[in-house]
């Protein structure tokens, strides 16, 4: 039976007797003053052994592991090791004597890694199951706190990038083709900023706007701006946050527009012990202009993944489905479909080495089946009908370096290989990017 909970805004242990032998008695007693003296490396050994003497002697009940569950996770915490400290709090979640304890801790946890959508969710059910009223009105507060921040905070935030590279591969022309691949150095500028019109991110109209710029060096037929807004309608539920977008975008080559967007997107994410899960659906019509005609029509992206955040590192992995339906391009006699369903497998890690260096990888595996034939009438009149299907491998590698007041510098370099049953189609592409960021 625990005896107290000594509650405040830091995490606390347990610290009430135990029924254990001897050894492992003594080693929770000796983590408690380690603790105490704020050795935290200390406790969590102190504590790790009297798991494993309790677990090997069989004395290792649910309160008992439950309890040393909660001590390791405040050590793990106090210890930095934010990782590790979420892992066993998220043992507890399903608790009724430590249910609202464990999210409350869960909730500092995500503050400190910097995840105020799952600090909301955990405070709000450390709330909801308490049967405390000093855990009820801790967890109040730090709402209340989110609230106060989310509503007070009306400045924009952004970035803006600025780059030099190298195109491989400009024009895509595919690997056999009998002229040589055009490749350029280029400029590139991005910038995006974001605000709520009104309310916060647990209750609120979230607007973004960004633009984008690729200045070719030696082949101005293949610059490219990109322009979009996006307003968000965003909710906080109980364990789920919520987000419907609507997006209108328009993008030009060679200085001219080339095609217009709008999309409704539909998103949602909940937090499950340490894992996050996504999911979202877009639904997008495309505006085709002179020469871009052909991709006029509807698409839908429908995707899942699951991503997990640590102080040190973050990894997401999952799967879209994108199906078109657009015009695709007939020429004369012939025929060539621009409608693929493409289905995109993807993992992405960051990886944090120290406090201002930190690196990225992109990987992603797509392949997309034409929804009709290409036709394709030859000079004898025979008509040769096939239809396309493509694979495609592409990698993205980064790092950047803060240099602190919100700078920082970054190389990237992508690579793209894409197959075809048709060979002209394939081509493979590589780019290198040296470039700056600030962050507003």
């Amino acid at each position: 039976m625990i005896k107290r909970l000594l509650l405040s805004i830091s995490l606390t242990l347990a610290l009430s007797p135990l029924t254990l032998f001897a050894d492992a008695s003594d080693d929770y007693r000796s983590g408690i003053n380690a603790f105490k003296t704020k050795d935290y490396s200390q406790a969590i050994q102190f504590f790790l052994s009297a798991k494993n003497i309790a677990e090997k002697e069989g004395t290792n009940t649910a309160s008992l592991s439950e309890k040393l569950d909660y001590n390791l996770g405040s050590s793990y915490y106090k210890a930095q090791r934010y990782s590790e400290s979420a892992s066993h709090f998220n043992r507890l979640t399903n608790s009724s004597q430590w249910s609202a304890m464990a999210h409350y801790n869960l909730g500092l946890i995500a503050e400190k890694t910097h995840q105020p959508s799952q600090a909301a969710q955990h405070f709000t059910l450390a709330y909801q199951n308490a049967s405390s009223e000093k855990i009820k009105k801790l967890a109040a507060l730090k709402l209340q706190q989110q609230e106060s921040l989310n509503t007070s905070y009306q400045a924009w935030r952004g970035i803006i990038s600025a780059a030099v590279g190298h195109d491989s591969n400009i024009a895509l022309f595919p690997d056999n083709n009998t002229h040589k691949q055009q490749s350029d150095k280029y400029l590139e500028a991005w910038a995006s900023a974001e605000n709520y019109l009104r309310g916060n991110y647990n209750n609120g109209l979230h607007i973004n706007i960004s633009a984008f710029k690729r200045h070719y060096m030696d082949n101005s037929d293949y610059n490219f701006t990109g322009f979009d807004v996006a307003i968000s309608r965003e909710k906080q539920h109980t364990t789920w946050h919520s987000s419907s977008t609507l997006t209108t975008a328009a993008y030009f080559t060679e200085g001219d527009i080339s095609s217009k967007i709008l999309a409704l997107a539909f998103e949602a994410e909940r937090p499950y012990r340490d894992i996050n899960l996504h999911l979202g659906n877009e639904t997008q019509y495309t505006l085709g202009q002179s020469s871009y005609d052909y991709i006029t029509g509807w698409s839908n992206e429908t995707a899942a993944f699951l991503s997990y955040d640590s102080s040190q590192y973050s990894i997401k992995t999952g799967y879209q489905l994108t199906v078109n339906n657009r015009k695709d391009l007939p020429i004369e006699d012939d025929f060539y479909s621009y409608s693929p369903t493409q289905h995109d497998y993807f993992l992405h890690i960051n990886y944090r080495i120290n406090p201002q260096l930190w690196l990225q990888l992109e990987s992603q595996y797509s392949v997309s089946h034409y929804n009709d034939s290409n036709k394709i009438v030859d000079s004898d009149g025979n008509t040769h009908s096939e239809k396309r299907r493509d694979k495609k491998i592409s990698h993205i590698v980064r790092a950047n370096y803060s240099h602190g007041n919100q700078w920082l510098s970054f190389v990237e370099y992508s690579n793209n290989n894409k197959r075809s049953n048709m060979d002209y189609y394939a081509y493979h592409r590589w780019q290198l990017s040296i470039g700056i960021e600030k962050t507003f």
